[in-house]
């Protein structure tokens, strides 16, 4: 038969054997649940604007950019939309002709790339981004868009 220290002995042990089982096993920290995110908001530091699912969805609607080295990136939340970033002056180098205002940034496919702004750029520049369907060019999603360029 054991004795009462034995005993006693035993389950000192097996409180701790359990203690230290249940300290190895807990979750790092208390849960932790994600923050939700309602576009539109900004961004804060970042050059890179979501549109869409709709054009007038924007994650950043006045973007502000500074001289020299800015420049700014367009991404359709749907990739298999074509996305068109279009301009009534040219504000940056290496646009091209545009479809619904005189100049577009380079564009490919759901993303378009500003490349650097002119030195000739300031102030609030609107722009129009464009949301198509490249099965049905026909109905074209339009919205107007502001950044701002500082020196």
């Amino acid at each position: 038969m054991a004795t009462t220290s034995s005993r006693t002995l035993s389950l000192l042990v097996a409180l701790f054997l359990g203690g230290l089982l249940a300290w190895l096993l807990k979750p790092a920290g208390p849960p932790r649940s994600p923050a939700p995110v309602h576009p539109p908001f900004e961004a804060e530091k970042s050059n890179a604007v979501l549109v869409g699912p709709t054009a007038k969805e924007i994650t950043i609607t006045r973007l502000t950019l500074y001289k020299p080295d800015d420049v700014a990136w367009w991404n359709s939340r749907d990739p298999n939309k074509l996305l068109w970033i279009e301009f009534d002056e040219q504000v940056f180098a290496n646009m091209g002709p545009g479809t619904f205002a005189k100049y577009r940034v380079q564009c490919k496919d759901a993303t378009c790339y500003s490349d650097k702004i002119l030195d000739t750029a300031s102030g609030e520049k609107k722009y129009t981004q464009v949301l198509v369907d490249p099965n049905d060019r026909s109905h074209p999603d339009k919205q107007d868009g502001m950044i701002i360029i500082r020196p």
